[in-house]
């Protein structure tokens, strides 16, 4: 710690510094967590443009201070991933009083950020993590942000746990038994699966849902019901307002119903309307903000 964040400055004039150039480079990337220029026509990231960098200009360190704070600062609140940052930089930019509930990310879903904060949240109430605006609490203690980011990553395990119980009773539903507790070894030990659990990112949340659909896109071929129908689209949905580019899970809903069907009937219909108003429900600045999303 001290080698990256020498005793020197742990003072309240660059605690200001530090919150300064981090608003400087929100400003020009008008507030988005992705730490993008708003301008695309540049290709220098706000940090660098926030600091003066010309186009095509080489980085030196000199002693600014002011360089030095954009350095130092990421070590405090971040962690060693550099997406699981971007969660927290969208809740942190909303605004509660003014109704501001744009998440200004698009390709993390709705479902996926507010539930985060809702998670989040009662971490807080319980004590277990402390949420505060004042970002001098946090560099003067980052081991609570540190904190925050290890409950962002609990989530993704009790997710992980849940959907290898789902992979389980459907296998066993399909096949046997022995296939379930196979299928479900498999996916808890898959590198992919290990990965993205220990990291505060929604594939693992989203797998879940998606896993979710598998199970009612199955109960459809054996019992299709209006509630299986359903249940299937608000999964599909759910999936979808977890992390949109998983929006393909529709396929396994679509396929179990040409299985049993032929024809479109007002329960494939049921499906769909499920699965857009749970994503949009959970996702209204696609709409509200739809030029950004594009």
């Amino acid at each position: 710690m001290e080698l990256v964040f020498p005793e020197q400055f742990h003072n309240e004039s660059f605690y200001l510094l530090m919150k300064q150039t981090r608003d400087d480079i929100y400003k020009l990337s008008e507030g988005s967590p992705v730490g993008r220029l708003k301008d695309s026509s540049s290709s220098l990231s706000p940090i660098l443009k926030s600091m003066g960098i010309q186009e095509k200009e080489n980085l030196f360190f000199n002693g600014d201070k002011k360089m030095l704070a954009n350095f130092i600062r990421p070590y405090l609140l971040r962690s060693n991933h550099t997406d699981e940052q971007m969660t927290i930089a969208s809740l942190g930019g909303m605004h509660l009083k003014s109704f501001d509930f744009n998440p200004r990310i698009f390709h993390y879903g709705g479902v996926y950020i507010y539930g985060m904060g809702a998670w989040l949240g009662l971490n807080h109430i319980l004590g277990i993590v402390k949420l505060t605006p004042d970002l001098n609490f946090y560099f003067q203690n980052p081991q609570e942000m540190g904190k925050i980011f290890i409950a962002g990553r609990v989530i993704n395990s009790i997710f992980c746990v849940l959907t290898a119980i789902i992979i389980l009773i459907i296998a066993k539903k399909v096949y046997s038994i022995r296939a379930a507790f196979l299928s479900s070894l498999f996916f808890v030990v898959c590198p992919a699966i290990i990965f993205q659990t220990h990291i505060m990112k929604p594939y693992t949340i989203a797998t879940f849902f998606a896993i979710g659909c598998l199970y009612y896109s199955v109960m459809m071929i054996t019992t299709p019901t209006v509630k299986n129908y359903i249940l299937a689209g608000v999964f599909a949905g759910l999936t979808a307002g977890t992390t949109p580019v998983y929006a393909f899970i529709i396929i396994a809903p679509l396929t179990a119903h040409f299985i049993v069907s032929k024809k479109l009937t007002k329960n494939l219909f049921f499906t769909f309307l499920a699965g857009v108003f749970i994503f949009f429900i959970s996702n209204p600045y696609w709409l509200i903000n739809y030029k950004d999303v594009l």
